[in-house]
């Protein structure tokens, strides 16, 4: 006979209280499933021919798009996915409560993101966003994505960047250009206080 799944020592072996969630323990013990409820979070578990998957109906573009051959590495996945989807369910909240403000529409925000200067160019070091969380990575890849396929027919010109100080050119530091070899003392000062760690 199948070996029986311990649901909830393998919640608790992937870093959490299984009391902290609402655990259904669902199939039988031919087809186990694991229902993960976290809030109004809901994960579920759920064997397929080569191993398990891990699904959830709040955000399917975050669904792993693999399956996993061994039930603990999808129950870590599940776990690490409720995470993922509750704070981007608490973002759109807050998204949602600026938006009911009537002057912050999306053409506003964008140029009060400039201030009052005069940059026609946005420009962000690679180092820094790969140290932004995943879920935040995800999303700007995906908007970038969206740029690219609204602006398909690009100028073919390249760009530099140049770091000034006061108006004048200064060197660029080493650490803002080494995304291989991040100097995380460095980038961790940068850091403010409410920004979460990235992977």
């Amino acid at each position: 006979m199948p070996e029986r799944i311990d649901w909830y020592e393998m919640v608790r072996a992937a870093g959490v209280d299984p009391d902290a969630f609402e655990i259904d323990t669902l199939g039988t013990l031919d087809v186990p499933e694991l229902g993960l409820k976290f809030g109004d979070v809901h994960v579920a578990v759920f064997p397929v021919e080569d191993g398990y998957r891990v699904h959830t109906a709040d955000y399917r573009d975050l669904n792993p798009p693999v399956s996993f051959p061994d039930p603990q590495q999808a129950v870590q996945a599940a776990v690490d996915l409720v995470r993922v989807v509750a704070r981007r369910r608490s973002q759109k909240a807050d998204a949602d409560l600026r938006k009911l403000r009537a002057w912050e529409n999306g053409p506003d925000r964008l140029h009060a993101y400039f201030g009052l200067s005069y940059a026609s160019w946005l420009t962000l070091p690679r180092v820094l966003m790969a140290r932004m969380p995943d879920d935040w990575q995800y999303r700007m890849a995906d908007l970038l994505a969206e740029w690219e396929d609204a602006w398909p027919e690009q100028p073919e010109i390249g760009t530099r960047v140049m770091a000034t100080r006061d108006g004048r050119l200064v060197p660029m530091p080493r650490f803002l250009i080494d995304y291989r070899h991040p100097d995380l003392e460095a980038i961790e000062r940068l850091r403010g206080p409410k920004t979460p760690e990235g992977e």
